[in-house]
Protein backbone atom coordinates (compact mmCIF):
# COMPACT_ATOMS: atom_id res chain seq x y z
CA UNK A 1 0.00 0.00 0.00
CA UNK A 2 2.14 2.99 -1.33
CA UNK A 3 -0.53 5.42 -0.54
CA UNK A 4 -0.11 4.64 3.29
CA UNK A 5 3.70 3.22 3.38
CA UNK A 6 2.74 0.16 4.78
CA UNK A 7 2.98 -3.86 3.99
CA UNK A 8 0.66 -6.83 4.51
CA UNK A 9 2.61 -9.54 3.62
CA UNK A 10 2.13 -13.80 3.76
CA UNK A 11 4.07 -16.27 3.59
CA UNK A 12 8.14 -17.00 4.55
CA UNK A 13 8.70 -13.95 5.97
CA UNK A 14 12.30 -12.79 7.17
CA UNK A 15 13.62 -9.68 8.53
CA UNK A 16 17.06 -9.02 9.23
CA UNK A 17 18.06 -6.52 11.36
CA UNK A 18 22.24 -5.36 12.12
CA UNK A 19 23.00 -8.19 10.41
CA UNK A 20 22.84 -10.70 13.54
CA UNK A 21 18.37 -10.31 14.50
CA UNK A 22 16.71 -12.36 12.35
CA UNK A 23 12.79 -12.23 12.65
CA UNK A 24 10.83 -15.15 10.85
CA UNK A 25 6.92 -15.47 10.38
CA UNK A 26 4.35 -16.41 8.45
CA UNK A 27 2.13 -12.73 8.37
CA UNK A 28 3.42 -9.44 8.45
CA UNK A 29 2.06 -6.13 8.84
CA UNK A 30 3.97 -3.79 8.30
CA UNK A 31 3.99 0.77 9.00
CA UNK A 32 7.10 2.29 7.19
CA UNK A 33 6.01 5.45 8.57
CA UNK A 34 6.48 4.34 12.25
CA UNK A 35 9.06 1.28 11.20
CA UNK A 36 6.83 -1.15 13.37
CA UNK A 37 6.33 -4.61 12.03
CA UNK A 38 3.64 -6.82 13.90
CA UNK A 39 4.23 -10.86 13.00
CA UNK A 40 1.79 -13.33 13.51
CA UNK A 41 1.78 -17.13 13.41
CA UNK A 42 4.90 -19.38 13.18
CA UNK A 43 7.11 -16.26 14.35
CA UNK A 44 10.42 -16.41 15.77
CA UNK A 45 13.28 -14.48 16.41
CA UNK A 46 16.69 -15.85 16.39
CA UNK A 47 20.06 -13.74 17.95
CA UNK A 48 22.94 -16.10 18.37
CA UNK A 49 22.27 -19.24 19.87
CA UNK A 50 19.04 -17.34 21.36
CA UNK A 51 15.28 -18.40 19.57
CA UNK A 52 12.48 -16.55 21.12
CA UNK A 53 9.13 -18.45 19.31
CA UNK A 54 5.61 -16.77 20.26
CA UNK A 55 2.35 -16.80 18.15
CA UNK A 56 2.61 -13.00 17.54
CA UNK A 57 5.74 -9.94 18.11
CA UNK A 58 5.58 -6.52 17.72
CA UNK A 59 8.92 -5.18 16.94
CA UNK A 60 10.04 -1.82 16.55
CA UNK A 61 13.17 -1.12 14.03
CA UNK A 62 14.02 2.23 14.77
CA UNK A 63 14.45 1.36 18.73
CA UNK A 64 15.84 -1.95 18.18
CA UNK A 65 12.98 -3.76 20.52
CA UNK A 66 10.08 -6.50 20.77
CA UNK A 67 7.56 -7.81 22.71
CA UNK A 68 4.54 -10.31 22.68
CA UNK A 69 1.74 -10.53 24.77
CA UNK A 70 0.45 -14.12 23.67
CA UNK A 71 3.17 -16.27 25.38
CA UNK A 72 6.27 -17.20 24.31
CA UNK A 73 9.12 -19.74 24.69
CA UNK A 74 13.10 -18.80 24.79
CA UNK A 75 15.45 -21.51 24.07
CA UNK A 76 19.33 -21.55 24.08
CA UNK A 77 22.05 -24.10 24.50
CA UNK A 78 20.77 -25.93 28.04
CA UNK A 79 17.34 -23.94 29.35
CA UNK A 80 13.89 -23.43 28.04
CA UNK A 81 12.09 -20.62 29.57
CA UNK A 82 8.40 -19.76 28.96
CA UNK A 83 6.29 -16.68 29.97
CA UNK A 84 2.97 -15.08 29.00
CA UNK A 85 4.25 -11.80 28.17
CA UNK A 86 8.10 -10.20 27.12
CA UNK A 87 10.02 -7.42 26.05
CA UNK A 88 13.60 -7.46 24.05
CA UNK A 89 15.39 -4.36 23.91
CA UNK A 90 18.31 -5.38 21.43
CA UNK A 91 20.20 -2.24 22.32
CA UNK A 92 21.21 -3.30 25.92
CA UNK A 93 20.64 -7.41 25.27
CA UNK A 94 18.11 -7.34 27.98
CA UNK A 95 15.15 -9.18 27.90
CA UNK A 96 11.92 -9.25 30.67
CA UNK A 97 10.00 -11.84 30.98
CA UNK A 98 6.54 -11.13 33.38
CA UNK A 99 3.93 -13.44 34.29
CA UNK A 100 3.93 -17.70 34.50
CA UNK A 101 7.78 -17.54 34.29
CA UNK A 102 9.44 -20.93 33.91
CA UNK A 103 12.62 -21.81 33.16
CA UNK A 104 13.92 -25.46 32.94
CA UNK A 105 17.36 -26.11 32.98
CA UNK A 106 19.16 -29.37 33.32
CA UNK A 107 20.32 -28.11 37.22
CA UNK A 108 17.04 -26.66 38.47
CA UNK A 109 13.77 -25.38 37.22
CA UNK A 110 13.11 -21.60 38.37
CA UNK A 111 9.15 -20.05 38.72
CA UNK A 112 8.74 -16.25 38.90
CA UNK A 113 6.67 -13.29 38.25
CA UNK A 114 9.09 -11.18 36.95
CA UNK A 115 12.64 -12.17 35.52
CA UNK A 116 15.17 -10.55 33.55
CA UNK A 117 17.44 -11.81 31.49
CA UNK A 118 20.69 -9.87 29.91
CA UNK A 119 22.16 -12.04 26.89
CA UNK A 120 25.64 -10.59 26.80
CA UNK A 121 26.14 -10.91 30.20
CA UNK A 122 24.23 -13.91 30.37
CA UNK A 123 23.04 -13.21 33.85
CA UNK A 124 19.61 -13.38 35.23
CA UNK A 125 17.98 -10.85 37.30
CA UNK A 126 15.06 -11.75 39.89
CA UNK A 127 12.55 -8.97 40.02
CA UNK A 128 10.01 -10.37 42.21
CA UNK A 129 8.85 -13.80 43.70
CA UNK A 130 11.01 -16.38 42.76
CA UNK A 131 11.58 -20.31 43.59
CA UNK A 132 14.03 -22.20 42.31
CA UNK A 133 14.44 -25.93 42.81
CA UNK A 134 17.15 -28.48 42.06
CA UNK A 135 17.78 -31.90 43.32
CA UNK A 136 19.15 -30.96 46.46
CA UNK A 137 17.50 -27.68 47.41
CA UNK A 138 14.63 -25.34 47.14
CA UNK A 139 16.17 -21.35 47.15
CA UNK A 140 13.09 -18.95 47.39
CA UNK A 141 13.85 -14.82 46.62
CA UNK A 142 12.20 -11.34 45.57
CA UNK A 143 15.96 -10.39 44.01
CA UNK A 144 19.05 -10.99 43.10
CA UNK A 145 20.53 -12.20 40.47
CA UNK A 146 22.83 -15.49 38.82
CA UNK A 147 25.45 -15.31 36.33
CA UNK A 148 25.36 -18.23 34.53
CA UNK A 149 28.98 -18.02 33.00
CA UNK A 150 30.45 -18.17 36.36
CA UNK A 151 27.78 -19.66 38.49
CA UNK A 152 27.48 -16.73 40.77
CA UNK A 153 24.35 -15.94 42.71
CA UNK A 154 23.25 -13.75 44.92
CA UNK A 155 19.19 -14.38 46.46
CA UNK A 156 17.78 -10.82 48.26
CA UNK A 157 14.66 -9.52 49.89
CA UNK A 158 13.25 -12.87 52.07
CA UNK A 159 16.15 -15.21 50.69
CA UNK A 160 16.01 -18.51 51.72
CA UNK A 161 17.82 -21.83 51.27
CA UNK A 162 16.52 -25.29 51.98
CA UNK A 163 19.06 -28.07 51.69
CA UNK A 164 18.34 -30.70 54.29
CA UNK A 165 19.38 -31.30 56.79
CA UNK A 166 20.11 -27.85 56.58
CA UNK A 167 18.07 -23.76 56.19
CA UNK A 168 19.32 -21.22 55.96
CA UNK A 169 17.85 -17.08 55.55
CA UNK A 170 19.11 -14.16 55.42
CA UNK A 171 18.88 -10.65 53.59
CA UNK A 172 21.17 -11.34 51.39
CA UNK A 173 22.44 -14.63 50.28
CA UNK A 174 25.76 -15.36 47.89
CA UNK A 175 26.77 -18.62 46.48
CA UNK A 176 29.75 -19.15 43.61
CA UNK A 177 28.94 -22.82 42.66
CA UNK A 178 31.91 -23.60 40.75
CA UNK A 179 34.36 -23.11 43.93
CA UNK A 180 31.29 -23.90 46.53
CA UNK A 181 31.85 -20.57 48.47
CA UNK A 182 28.69 -18.99 50.24
CA UNK A 183 28.13 -15.83 52.20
Amino acid sequence: FDSENRVEASGHIHIIQADSIHIYGDVLLYDGNTRIAILKQNVKLTEGKMILQTPQLTYNLNEHNGYYDKGGVLTDDSSTLKSSRGFYNANTGDVYFKKDVTLTNPSYHLNADTLKFNVNSRTAFFLGPTNILSDTSIIYCEGGFYNTVNDDAMFTNKASLHSPPHFLTGDTLYYNKKDGTGL
